[in-house]
């Protein structure tokens, strides 16, 4: 019967002791990696010379223009509004000016009155009557009012704006009745009879193009969204200074105003013949843009390329975008297998099962 008891309060412990030899002797399933991603690859060829190469721009406003008045006050007038066409010396804005009429009207009579007495001390001095010192001073006088009421007239003249060519009212930042410090815009205008386009290009482009050779002469094509026929388009200038936002240079391309306005902010595609632009042809490995992966940075690059059935991510250079796939001047060698398809799913040394196809 003892024996008995004590069996009974061991079994839960005999069965945890069996229970866990079957676990320990019970043979573990290897663990099984997940299957290679199939992916489309392309081996790189030869290098090549692109003969001609395409920038993406914006149409920008030709000469933007702030316009301000000169002189602080309360905006009196306000006769435009955004996208409306001015012509060249049209009012724009006025400013209250009833404390300018006053000081005109004051320079005005006092420039009169010392006039007056200027005049008649001119006879008295041929008469004797009054010395070369009075002379002097009443002479010094006239000028001094003279000056003041020109300061006068001006200041009268500065509570009116005018616009300083003919054109485009871009933005109106003001509205009636508001106070306004000197320099402060109301409005931009930009030139109704040319239209800009702005693109970035690389400094190893910059540094051959020289304003004063023939080849600047040279009109490349640019195409603008939402327009089906082509325009020539002329070099205008460039920025010496690095772009802080985009991180290149800057050049407008330029041309008399079409027929159908153009809308600053539109999207344009510049192809240049650099040959005839007096360029030199980049070089490199030309890849399909399904190669192509956006790194972190703006405007940078990267591939993968496999490496032993494995994935690897691998920064690159483009130097020119073509009908045909992207030129890359760096980061490539012949007879790299670059990954074409399931970019956004491959990670660092991820397997993957290449699947050659042709260009």
């Amino acid at each position: 019967m003892m024996f008995e008891r004590h069996l009974i309060r061991l079994w839960p412990v005999l069965f945890l002791l069996t229970l866990w030899l079957m676990v320990g002797c019970t043979p573990q399933q290897p663990r099984q990696d997940a299957p290679a991603l199939a992916v489309a690859t392309l081996t790189v060829s030869t290098p090549e010379q692109a003969p001609q190469r395409s920038f993406n721009g914006r149409v920008v406003a030709a000469d933007l223009t702030r316009l301000a008045f000169r002189i602080d006050g309360k905006l009196a007038q306000l006769t435009i509004r955004p996208g409306q066409s001015v012509q060249q010396g049209q009012v724009l804005a006025t400013l209250v000016d009833r404390t300018q009429q006053q000081a005109l009207t004051d320079a005005r009579a006092q420039f009169n009155l010392i006039e007056r007495q200027l005049r008649r001390a001119e006879k008295l001095l041929i008469q004797g009557s009054v010395s070369d010192a009075e002379m002097d001073e009443l002479r010094a006088n006239w000028r001094l009012a003279r000056a003041n009421l020109k300061a006068a007239q001006a200041q009268l003249r500065y509570t009116t704006l005018t616009s300083p060519f003919d054109g485009v009212i871009a933005e109106l930042y003001k509205e009636r009745f508001e106070t306004l410090s000197p320099g402060e815009p109301i409005a931009t205008l930009y030139r109704a009879d040319r239209m800009d386009v702005q693109i970035p290009v690389p400094d190893s482009l910059l540094t051959q193009i020289d304003p004063e050779a023939p080849s600047i002469g040279y009109a490349p094509e640019a195409r603008i969204d939402g327009f089906a026929e082509p325009v020539a388009m002329r070099y205008l200038e460039h920025t010496l200074e690095l772009d802080p936002q985009s991180r290149a240079f800057q050049l407008w391309l330029s041309m008399p105003a079409p027929s159908q306005k153009w809308r600053p902010g539109l999207p344009a595609t510049i192809t240049v013949d650099m040959a005839r632009a007096g360029l030199s042809l980049p070089q490199g490995y030309r890849v399909p843009l399904s190669a192509l992966q956006a790194a972190e940075q703006p405007g940078t690059f990267r591939v993968w390329k496999v490496v032993d059935n494995r994935a690897q991510p691998h920064a690159v250079s483009v130097s020119a975008v073509t009908q045909s796939g992207a030129l890359v001047d760096s980061g490539l060698n012949q007879g790299d297998v670059l990954i074409l398809s399931g970019l956004s799913r491959l990670m660092a040394d991820m397997a993957v099962n290449p699947k050659p196809m042709t260009e």
